[in-house]
């Protein structure tokens, strides 16, 4: 599954989200720009700072860099990657950091009751970007406004105080300052790492519990969707697939009397195969249908998914060789399970069918059997072919009914359908990830109940 992380790179509702989100932070930096200069304001009005030019040169290029990326984000750009736009979400963050330690080192340092922002940035941090670029900012803010209260406690930095009582005199406020005192300083800075670590780790926990949510929530949408449309479909496709059935039998019934009577003409004899072969096709299609929309209950018995796996692989060995296919396996030990082992094994074949027809220069398919976890074992079943591999954008209806990408005649669209609702019914699920060029992957994971199992016996 190394291709899970780029797909996630290139999910276009994580690219979404991540421009909107990004266009939201611009916006509401316009706003924290105006709260700063009617702060500024106030302050040089009222006496409690002694400069305010300073601080207007900080908050000028905070607007320069902030209509840089206003910009960005209002720019639609194909080449737009999730990637990128956590880079831009980054870097807007870092100088947000550097422009809020410059703000609180011109106004009073650790004396100015703003530099609790500093939270606020790294709840911005943590909601928008990977864990790791979040605790990088923890880091960056840590360092900064740290370096600047060392500073200005060493005298390297000048120390610019709030006038809280403009009577007083500049000596008499320096010299009743606490953060002039180490014991405070060293306590100060520690509750402030400890408060952005915290405050990202609390708000990340939170983010990622509400889009695994999300996720989920999306996932059992689709699903509902899907087994709705396939219920809806089955109910034409039965009927479809009854009505034409007696009358195809019908035919091809006739087809073989015509031959058994002997006809000479072997112009005749062809038009009879082809009519055979041609009809045989759409028999196939009628079956497949009526095991698609059937609800026969499963035959469990005490199989050996080896075994089956051989057995089916055994079934193809004509067609792979004629394909110049090689076969490797890879089965480990796998205890006996209770399967329904005639609708596995479909389901198994439709599987290697696919992978035959997606080899259409030789290559290789690989199958292998494992069993993962102690708790709640699971059965894996995969299957690797070097073929031609599907396009992104047919993955996600790769198990739609009568969806395929192959040419007319070659296929139905229903082999995937068949095999996801057979392992779905056995309680497991099927996995797909692929790639143009690269070739594709199906898992089928069968969970191990051992206890279960035991209980049903060898047949139920």
């Amino acid at each position: 599954m190394e291709r899970l992380d780029e797909a996630h790179h290139s999910d276009p509702l994580l690219i979404a989200y991540l421009a909107e989100r990004q266009l939201w932070l611009t916006q509401l930096r316009w706003i924290a720009i105006g709260g700063i200069l009617g702060a500024v304001t106030v302050a040089a009005r009222s006496g409690l700072i002694a400069r305010a030019l300073p601080l207007l040169l900080v908050v000028a290029f905070m607007g320069i860099y902030n209509l840089i990326f206003w910009r960005l984000s209002k720019a639609n750009s194909d080449q737009v990657s999730a990637p990128l736009l956590q880079k831009r979400v980054f870097l807007q963050v870092l100088l947000d950091l550097g422009a809020l330690t410059t703000l609180l080192h011109l106004a009073g340092g650790v004396e100015n009751p703003f530099v609790l922002f500093f939270a606020f940035h790294m709840a911005i941090a943590a909601m928008l970007l990977p864990l790791k670029m979040a605790l990088y900012l923890g880091i960056a803010a840590s360092v900064l406004h740290g370096a600047s209260v060392f500073a200005e406690f060493a005298g390297v930095l000048a120390h610019h105080p709030l006038r809280f009582a403009p009577s007083l005199s500049d000596s008499f406020i320096s010299d009743f300052a606490v953060w002039r005192s180490p014991s405070f300083l060293l306590g100060y800075l520690l509750a402030f790492v400890l408060m952005l670590f915290g405050v990202i780790y609390f708000v990340h926990s939170i983010a990622a519990r509400y889009r695994h949510a999300e996720t989920l929530r999306q996932e059992q949408e689709r699903l509902a969707l899907s087994r709705e449309r396939l219920a809806h479909i089955g109910e034409i496709s039965a009927g479809v697939a009854h009505t034409i059935r007696n009358p195809l039998h019908g035919l091809l019934n006739c087809v073989d009397i015509l031959r058994a009577k002997g006809a000479r003409n072997d112009s005749i004899q062809d038009t009879l195969s082809l009519m055979s072969e041609g009809l045989q096709r759409i028999e196939n299609v009628t079956q497949r249908l009526l095991v698609l929309t059937r609800e026969a209950p499963l035959r469990k018995t005490s199989s050996d998914i080896n075994t089956l796996v051989r057995d089916a692989l055994d079934f193809i060995e004509v067609q792979r060789h004629k394909k110049r296919v090689n076969i490797e396996m890879d089965l480990k030990e796998v205890p006996v399970m209770q399967l329904d082992a005639n609708q596995f094994s479909e389901a198994f074949l439709n599987v290697l069918d696919n992978a035959l027809d997606a080899c259409t220069n030789g290559g290789t398919i690989t199958v292998r059997t494992y069993v993962s976890g102690q708790k709640d074992p699971v059965v894996h079943i995969d299957i690797w072919d070097t073929g031609e591999g599907i396009a992104a954008e047919h993955l996600p209806r790769a198990f739609d009914p009568f969806f395929t990408t192959k040419a007319i005649g070659k296929g139905t669209g229903l082999g995937l359908g068949i095999a996801r609702r057979v392992i779905e019914e056995h309680g497991g699920k099927i996995v797909l990830d692929s790639e143009v060029g690269k070739g594709t992957r199906i898992s089928f994971l069968i969970p191990l109940n051992t206890r279960q199992e035991q209980r049903e016996g060898t047949v139920t």
